[in-house]
């Protein structure tokens, strides 16, 4: 491009009014050429990516949202595709492969001196590390490893070589327990993973020891109780347990939960009564997400058809939310769920307009309204993210992609970024914008810009304000008005207050007293989310009109 400056003097100048103070900026990682950059990864206020350098292996990147800031994290050996990328306690642990050791654990603080290998856990040129999934648990950080004798494995590390060893053998020998999806819930880790006896995935628990690892209710007699081997379960924590779905004999594929014994891990309700499933896996992406201390996810019988169905976490408690067919008539799949502004908002596929709704929802049907995508967007390219308290969703049509922002349910949609041209449909690499990434105070995302290729991008919303702090202060009662739950918190948490205000704010600061997250207040019980905020300790300032609270919350 021969004059980027004035482009981006035009492209700011072209956006909304609610973004004519924002910043957009463009990282050319390798000027005329793309870099396809992939797996945004928060770490330590810095984002953390892989991007390629040439044209055949990816490398690891970082940037601090400068131009000085973002490059190529030197290292000695050349290797590519850095995968599962973690935050371990502000640096990055991820598993890299090379020539001399094969696919291994790394670190980096994003400097030289500061990129290593962990550990060569596999000796020579053989995976150490195994499966795309890892965790930060009780200050270690667990994955799937495989050390050569015992097969895939759960394996854990304190970021040193000796700190970096096996958990459990999961299945005793040479054979290997492919391991999936972790989460935290009541203190527990939770992963699907093959167990010894029937081969199927299955629900296990770990406290972080081998005695303390156990595959839960694995079978019933000489049978399986269930089974977890579609692609995604989709495991959720949720109020001190864990629900997911799995696939039984007696009752097809439904949502089950765990509190982590054998006990108390059997099915959540039979939606489709007897051996019919009342949910079909597969690859959309359905992951279930909390809303007002409830649990929300799609299911549906032959009765109702396909729905929003809600839990409180009982039988009873499990019924539908929102039937859809109010709302679109021809019921698709939903995918891409995202709590945004105290409100869930998911797409559902119309296979016979080969076209996508936006639905926007309090939990409730009354509340519950269709957003028109513009310029004829029919497709979400990448899970949508909450951002300043709006939702940025990553759009296309069949002549252009875009980045798309959402206010509340009475806005129209607004171009978060330019509206990229696709250059031809069967042009390589695909144009489209891609991961979506809150870090430190900025929104970052990849997307095309000519035929150059897929760059980099950060825009940093600066026109939202948090509340003004008021000159009369007042203390709450932290024990009687101010609840912050669950806590410790994983994805979410949900402030509840029996104060009665007009404005209200929340300010969670990390342990260096970087503020890491602000929203608005506006019920006495809202949900507000943790991605992009690293584990660890929080404190949570909270503003109710003159009134002031400071707590702790734990991020898991």
């Amino acid at each position: 491009m021969k004059n980027p400056i004035l482009f981006f003097a035009l492209l700011l100048s072209a956006l909304s009014p609610a973004f004519a103070q924002s910043v957009l900026k463009r990282f050319d990682l390798q000027p005329g050429k793309n870099s396809s950059p992939g797996f945004l990864t928060a770490v330590g206020g810095k984002l953390f990516f892989e991007a390629y350098e040439g044209i055949i292996n990816p490398e690891l990147y970082i940037s601090d949202g400068t131009d000085t800031g973002t490059h190529k994290v030197p290292n000695t050996i050349i290797g590519y595709a850095p995968r599962a990328i973690c935050d371990y306690n502000g640096k990055a642990i991820f598993s890299y492969q090379d020539t001399v050791y094969g696919r291994e654990l790394w670190i980096s603080d994003g400097t030289s001196a500061g990129t290593r290998m962990i550990k060569d856990i596999n000796p020579g040129k053989g995976a150490g590390f195994t499966g795309s999934y890892s965790i930060t648990y009780n200050g270690k950080m667990y994955f799937g490893g495989n050390d050569g004798i015992n097969g895939a494995s759960l394996w854990c590390t304190d970021g040193t070589a000796a700190g970096t060893q096996m958990v459990a053998d999961l299945i005793p020998g040479a054979a290997d327990a492919e391991i999936k999806e972790f989460v935290i819930s009541g203190g527990k880790l939770y992963f699907n993973a093959s167990d010894s006896l029937q081969g199927h995935m299955k629900l296990w628990v770990t406290d972080g020891t081998t005695a303390g690892t156990l595959c839960l209710r694995s079978t019933c007699g000489s049978f399986p109780c269930y089974s977890m081997d579609s692609p995604t379960p989709w495991l959720t924590a949720y109020n001190n347990k864990v629900y997911f779905f799995a696939k039984s004999a007696t009752y097809g594929t439904e949502i089950w939960t765990s509190d982590g014994t054998n006990a108390g891990t059997q099915i959540l309700k039979d939606i489709e009564p007897g051996t019919a499933s009342g949910f079909s896996t597969g690859m959309w992406f359905k992951q279930p997400r909390i809303l007002n201390n409830k649990l929300y996810f799609e299911s549906g019988n032959t009765t109702t058809g396909l729905d929003i169905w809600e839990t409180d976490g009982t039988t009873a408690g499990t019924k539908i939310a929102i039937d859809l067919d109010t709302f679109i008539g021809t019921k698709g799949p939903t995918f891409y769920p995202t709590v945004a502004g105290n409100r869930l908002f998911f797409f559902v596929y119309d296979p016979s307009l080969y076209n996508t709704r936006m639905i926007s929802t309090d939990g409730t049907q009354a509340g519950t309204s269709v957003i028109k995508l513009p310029d004829s967007m029919y497709s979400i390219t990448s899970q949508p993210v909450e951002y300043r308290n709006r939702l940025y969703v990553p759009a296309s049509s069949q002549s252009k992609i875009a980045l798309l922002s959402f206010v509340d349910t009475s806005t129209v949609a607004q171009y978060a970024s330019h509206k990229y041209p696709v250059n031809n449909a069967s042009s390589s690499p695909y144009r489209a914008v891609f991961w979506p990434t809150v870090c430190d105070s900025s929104l970052f995302f990849t997307a095309p810009l000519d035929t150059a290729g897929t760059e980099l991008w950060m825009l940093r919303d600066t026109v939202y304000k948090p509340i003004v702090t008021p000159i009369g202060i007042n203390k709450l009662s932290n024990s009687n008005s101010i609840t912050l739950y669950p806590n410790p918190a994983h994805h979410n948490f949900t402030i509840k207050t029996t104060t009665a205000f007009k404005a209200g704010s929340i300010t969670l600061t990390d342990v260096t007293g970087r503020v890491v997250k602000t929203e608005k207040l506006y019920k006495n019980e809202q949900t507000i989310s943790l991605q992009g905020i690293a584990p660890g300790m929080c404190m949570a300032d909270v503003w109710l009109d003159d009134k002031r609270s400071v707590q702790k919350l734990i991020v898991e």
